[in-house]
Order: C-alpha cells, then structure tokens, then sequence
C-alpha cells in the first residue's frame, strides 16, 4: 500500500470510516481537548514503568516533554484534521519516527489501546448516553485508520531493509558470476598470446595459425566488452531520449551490434513504420534479443524479427526455431543473474526489461508451437504503460 489519499480512502471505506464520523469527532473534541493531558500522561506513565518501551527514550525529560506536546497535537487531529494529504503525510512522519527510534512494533498496538482507552473513557464521561455509542463506533474506525498508517512505515521499513539485504545478495552473486565469465574468455586471451609470443621469439611464425589466435583474441575481446557493457547498462539510471523515429534503421543497427549474418535474420516490417524510442536504447535490446536467439540454435540458426502497430503502440517479436523456453522459466528468464544457457550472465533480458520499462513498455515470452518468441511493446506517446493484446 501507498501512502497517498487514494489508499486512505481505500481504508476509509473497508473500515466504514464516513464524513458523519468525522463530525462526530469534531463535537466530541471540544468536550475532550481539556482532558486530553490526562491521556497524554497516562501514555508516558506507561512508558516509564515499562523497560522494553522506555528503551526508546533515549532524550532525557526533554525529549519525553517533547513528544507529550507532539501527541497532545496528535490527538486534537484525530479528532478533527480533513483526512488529506497533508494530514497523511504528518501522520506518516510520526510513524516514521517510531521507526528510526526503533520503538518495536508490538508497541504500536498496545499504545494505540491505551489512547482508545483513554478517549473512551472521557466519552463515557462527558457524552450523553443516546449519542456515546455513534461516537464510541466513529472513535474506534478513526483509531483504526491511525494505526494502519504508523504501521504502513514499518512495513516501507522491512521492504527497505529486505531490498537492502537483496542488493548485497545480487552484488556478491553478480561478482561471482562476472568473475567466472570474465575468468574464461581472459584465460583464452592469456594462452593464445603466449602462443603467439613462441611462435614470433622461434622466428616460425606460422601465418595460419596466428591469424587463428588473433581472431580468437579479438572474439573473446568482444565478449569481454560486451559482458562488461551489460553490466554498465544495467546499473546505469539514465533517462531514455525518446524520440519518434523509423524502426527499420533501428532494427538495421541492431543487426550489425549483434555480430549475425545478415541473411540469418528474416525481416517482416513496413519501412515507413514508426516507433517512439531512444534509438541507442532500442538498438541494444534487440540486438540482445537476436542474439539470443542465433544462440538458441545449431543447425544452420534462423531468426525472425516481425514488427506491427498494434493498439497503442507497436508490437516487436523476436522469434526462433530452438528447444523454446519452458512455461516454467517465463518470468525468471527476465531476472538478474537467471539464465538457461550453460554459460552466462544472465544480463541481458533483465538489461531488456529494464530498457522496455523505462519507455513505458513491456517485454514478455509469447506461446508457441516451435522454438521461442519474445514480443516488445513500445507505446505511443499517450499509450498505457501496459503489453498490447493482439
């Protein structure tokens, strides 16, 4: 969840919260707000007897006198703030705190118990018997819709905290996997330079098979750069330049970046089609995608590229006729490190979908009978940020 006005409203309704609730609230507030320090200070006594509590305290009496006023304050706007946004954002700094203080969470249901408590009381007090029972309702629902805001933070902290620990995770898993592949080529690199060397220090240079050991150290030199450029543009959190322009010189430059024959990929699409798109960005997802799928196969490789308008937007497949991906693998293949090849990253669909998403578009794994088929979305400019169904 949110914290925005449309979550609250969202909560508002589940609990039954209405406009007549807030102004029961409102007529109560002025029979309560000169009892509201008796909460106050009972909320603190509490505190003080209890260790566990009082470990947040770390102030002195200043800080306690503090939060007394900050709660006092608090309490006159459950009573009678508009539910906005200004008041959502207060309420969520207030949580907030309770986080950075590292007040446990149990806490917050037992503290918030005692200030239910507290009001009840004085509405028991002062509220004529016909009216308490609409306002001990209209109490409990604004309670409720308190906590759920304080402890919203505390799940924004857990999720922070857990995508923290991911990070860490994938940071010692990529250097791993990076070393490993990097290791391989670097190694072939190493050994066809000494042999090279040999080759020139015994004065036999073989011309054969030094023009071998030089293709294979430029080969491995491209794979290198190209593992290491994945990486880069992976981390990397720049703007895409969309601009509208013609597929066909995109899906050409792609081509070339990929290395493949050119009479291995089968074109289908209209030269005057258009797509908006940073044109560097685009031409390096699809040459991912091509690649990937020369990669699929053996036998004299096939890949098809087809593109088309579609609602919204344009439709980019990328197809093969290798072993496919199975179902299974369909969301996984697109993750950081997830790969099916015996050898690899696993970069560059999740470097694909990073790309797409940053245009407002999408990338998925389409059913098919043979082989495997990637679709892209781009949208128009005004499209929804959402794959066309055909």
């Amino acid at each position: 969840m949110r914290l925005d006005t449309e979550a609250l409203q969202s909560l508002e309704q589940y609990v039954g919260f209405t406009r007549g609730d807030l102004e029961s609230l409102r007529e109560f507030s002025v029979l309560a707000k000169p009892r509201l320090g008796d909460v106050v200070e009972d909320f603190y006594a509490a505190i003080e007897q209890h260790p566990q509590a009082h470990k947040a305290l770390t102030g002195g009496a200043e800080q306690v006198a503090r939060l007394k006023e900050t709660l006092n304050a608090w309490l006159i706007g459950v009573l009678t703030a508009e539910r906005d946004q200004s008041y959502l954002d207060k309420n969520a700094r207030i949580g907030r705190v309770h986080v950075r203080i590292e007040l446990p969470q149990e806490y917050m249901f037992t503290a918030m118990n005692r200030i239910r408590c507290g009001l009840m009381q004085i509405a028991f007090d002062t509220v004529p018997a016909p009216q308490v029972h609409t306002l001990i309702l209209a109490l409990q629902r604004a309670l409720d819709l308190e906590l759920a805001i304080m402890l919203e933070t505390y799940r924004q902290d857990m999720d922070a905290r857990g995508r923290a620990s991911a990070r860490l995770a994938t940071i010692g898993q990529l250097a791993a996997t990076i070393g490993h592949e990097l290791r391989n080529p670097l190694g072939v690199i190493d050994s066809s330079l000494f042999l090279m060397k040999k080759s020139a220090a015994n004065d036999t240079v073989d011309r054969g098979a030094f023009d071998k050991h030089a293709a294979r150290i430029e080969s491995q030199t491209r794979l290198c750069t190209q593992i290491i450029n994945n990486l880069l543009d992976l981390a990397r959190d720049r703007p895409p330049r969309i601009r509208r322009h013609e597929l066909r010189t995109t899906v050409d430059a792609a081509v070339a970046l990929s290395g493949l024959p050119r009479t291995a990929v089968q074109l289908e699409l209209a030269d005057a089609l258009t797509v908006d798109a940073d044109p560097t960005d685009l031409a390096h997802v699809l040459s991912n995608l091509l690649l990937n799928a020369w990669q699929a196969q053996h036998d004299e490789p096939k890949v098809w590229l087809a593109a088309h308008e579609v609602s919204g937007g344009t439709s980019i497949k990328v197809s093969d006729a290798g072993p496919g991906i199975p179902e299974a693998d369909w969301e996984r293949v697109f993750d950081a490190l997830y790969t099916t090849k015996a050898k690899g990253t696993g970069l560059g669909l999740a470097l694909c979908r990073r790309v797409l998403e940053s245009h407002r578009g999408d990338i998925r794994v389409v059913p098919s009978d043979a082989g495997a088929t990637l679709e892209m979305f781009l949208p128009t400019h005004a499209a929804s940020p959402t794959l066309a169904k055909e």
